[in-house]
């Protein structure tokens, strides 16, 4: 009888907390709600292409430079100059590539080009045809800021962790597994300064540190809706030959 009492006092116990625990938000709530606070549907869907400037800077190598990134009808074209060395990057019609006057030409491969594609601005509010799962695992504090922490499962590569802030609603850190033309190395992103660019919150500066490169990147401008030559994206003739010599 004394045992009967003691395993139905902590059934009942069990109960409580579980029904005493606050649940967590679903993640497809928080991500619907990362895109009111960034700007809303109707900013997402106006806004076609843009442009970006800002300067990215490796501290530990003493070396900074400029970069552009063209975006516009899912193609993506980025430009980096530093110390001497240029280096070019895009993605278009299943083509992502890479090329710069020190090591040339590459093709990405599957993997690195759907995560070059899942770095597009509007990737977190088209999540669903980029992820085939999302899920809130739990919460954590993220320098100082209260976040849930949602991993998010792409259709192509590794899962990523989102942390979002539980007081802002959009992303202080991602941390994933990043593939790169030396492997899938672990990498992790801090997104910070969050500024208004033509009617979007878009994060100002960026702390990334993917294997044992350590970078940052400040966004300094952000131009919306300006015609942007289609020729921009065009693959280079070197990066286009490569890309025919893969297809055959």
């Amino acid at each position: 009888m004394m045992m009967t009492r003691r395993v139905l006092l902590i059934g009942v116990l069990a109960s409580v907390g579980a029904f005493g625990a606050d649940p967590l938000p679903s993640a497809e709530s928080l991500l619907d709600r990362y895109i009111q606070v960034t700007g809303g549907r109707d900013a997402y869907e106006s806004r076609k292409s843009q442009i970006m400037w800002g300067t990215i800077v490796y501290p530990a190598q003493g070396i900074q430079g400029p970069f552009v990134r063209y975006e516009a009808n899912g193609m993506i074209y980025t430009f980096v100059e530093m110390a001497g060395v240029s280096v070019e990057s895009g993605v278009k019609g299943g083509v992502g590539w890479e090329r710069s006057n020190a090591t040339g030409p590459r093709i990405m491969g599957s993997g690195e080009r759907a995560q070059a594609l899942r770095e597009r601005f509007d990737s977190l509010y088209r999540w669903r045809e980029s992820y085939t799962k999302v899920e809130t695992t739990g919460e954590e504090t993220v320098n100082g800021q209260p976040c849930y922490r949602v991993v998010l499962t792409p259709v192509a590569g590794y899962p990523e962790t989102v942390f979002l802030s539980k007081k802002d609603g959009w992303p202080v850190k991602v941390s994933a597994i990043y593939q790169t033309q030396m492997g899938a190395l672990p990498g992790e992103v801090v997104v910070s300064n969050y500024k208004n660019f033509g009617g979007m919150m878009v994060p100002a500066k960026t702390s990334n540190k993917i294997g044992n490169a350590a970078f940052t990147m400040t966004i300094d401008s952000v131009e919306v809706n300006t015609a942007i030559d289609p020729n921009r994206f065009n693959l280079p003739a070197d990066v286009l030959a490569l890309a025919n010599r893969r297809s055959k």
